[in-house]
């Protein structure tokens, strides 16, 4: 048996605007082919002949969705997509049924209820409300539904490719009007009645939900023709400057979170506004700094008989700067001890000096003088053995002990 071939094809069609691009699509076919088992001719017209002996029929039902690659005009290409029920029979010409097997061995005339997909490729031309397109559709039989052998199944064509003409009538369609009112004697007032998309959004007006959407808006709406917001901040995205701000904040007249002090958390919950830049901060934008409960030991690199702070030593003590400021209420002794290198007088007299340099450090940073105690401890205390370099070394040292 040849391949079934071109034949006709009748539709009657409904597509329903759900947005300027896409529409709801519905419609209602019929199909005819005849074929000739007896030649090897490929074209086979609906109408009889000489030659056919055979004809195939396939009346079907579908819905689906059709996509507009542009905006409404003269000519828009589009594709379309829909899922359908087919019903067909195969049939001698005098009327007598085909019979083929079925999957259980039986015999059953050849015909089937299946579902069917389709898919089409096309463009539109309109003038007024008359539409003329031309499209390319392929149909697909599935299957699910028939119940045939396996040899039957491959003997017949589960799919037909169909070029199509169609013409269209827009049923929604309205012109434009003039009215002109002389209600006024000394002159004329010429007003345009309501087109079809009076705020020029791309929306239909007898599907916009916001008819007044202003002109700057376009292209920048959803289906409904209502602006986008698609931070949820209500400022919508055509005014939008900071379009990925958290929701949960407070925004201003372009969408923007404000935060004064740059600590991350907006004004709107910032309950101790002016934080200094760079400081930890909780979720309420108060500087976030556990409290001072432990001894804090600093070892800095003094040259012999040396009081002065290097810079190693300087970056040590401003990392702790933020942590004593925020601890406002606790005490700090600063400690200063030495090995046991020199006369113990001497060494006594050297811890004071340094621990008074560290204190004058922190002062100069912000810390009130009054949090602090500078105390020299000499050589007394130690953590290591004097008798070795290493252990020398770890007792030259800063403590900062917070007072009980």
């Amino acid at each position: 048996m040849q391949p079934w071939a071109v034949g006709t094809l009748f539709r009657l069609g409904y597509l329903h605007p759900l947005s300027n691009r896409w529409s709801f699509s519905g419609s209602g076919s019929y199909q005819r082919f005849l074929n000739d088992t007896s030649s090897t001719a490929t074209i086979k017209f609906s109408f009889p002949n000489e030659h056919a002996d055979q004809r195939w029929q396939l009346w079907a039902l579908d819905v689906g969705v059709q996509f507009h690659f542009t905006n409404p005009g003269s000519f828009r290409p589009y594709a379309r997509g829909t899922l359908g029920a087919a019903f067909w029979d195969v049939k001698y010409l005098n009327g007598d049924p085909v019979s083929v097997t079925t999957s259980s061995g039986g015999r059953t005339d050849f015909a089937s209820q299946e579902v069917s997909l389709r898919g089409a490729l096309g463009v539109v031309h309109t003038a007024g409300p008359m539409g003329y397109a031309l499209e390319v559709e392929g149909m697909y039989l599935t299957g699910i539904g028939a119940d045939f052998s396996q040899a039957t199944d491959d003997m017949r064509s589960h799919g037909a490719v169909g070029v199509l003409l169609k013409i269209s009538y827009d049923l929604g369609y309205s012109s434009a009007k003039i009215k002109v009112t002389t209600s006024e004697p000394a002159a004329t007032t010429a007003t345009a009645a309501t087109a079809a998309d009076a705020d020029s959004d791309g929306v239909p007006d007898f599907v916009d939900r916001c008819p007044a959407t202003p002109r700057a808006a376009k292209g920048w709406v959803d289906v409904d023709g209502c602006p986008l917001d698609s931070d949820r901040d209500s400022v919508p995205d055509y005014v939008d400057r900071c379009p990925g701000s958290d929701s949960r904040w407070r925004v201003d007249t372009l969408g923007c979170v404000q935060d004064s002090d740059g600590d991350g958390i907006p004004d709107s919950g910032d309950l101790c506004a002016g934080t200094l830049r760079g400081l930890r901060v909780d979720s309420s934008g108060c500087p976030d700094y556990p409290p001072i409960n432990d001894t804090v030991v600093l070892r800095f690199e003094y040259a012999s008989g040396a009081t002065r702070l290097d810079a190693a030593a300087q970056a040590k003590l401003l990392e702790l700067v933020p942590n004593i400021r925020f601890n406002p209420t606790k005490k700090l002794t600063i400690c200063g001890y030495t090995d046991n290198v020199g006369a113990t007088e001497s060494n006594l007299a050297l811890s004071q000096k340094r621990a008074q340099v560290v204190k004058e450090f922190l002062v100069a940073e912000g810390i009130p003088a009054s949090q602090l105690v500078a105390t020299g401890k000499g050589e007394a205390r130690p953590v290591a053995s004097n008798e070795t370099t290493e252990g020398r070394a770890l007792n030259r040292r800063i403590e900062i002990v917070p007072m009980k």
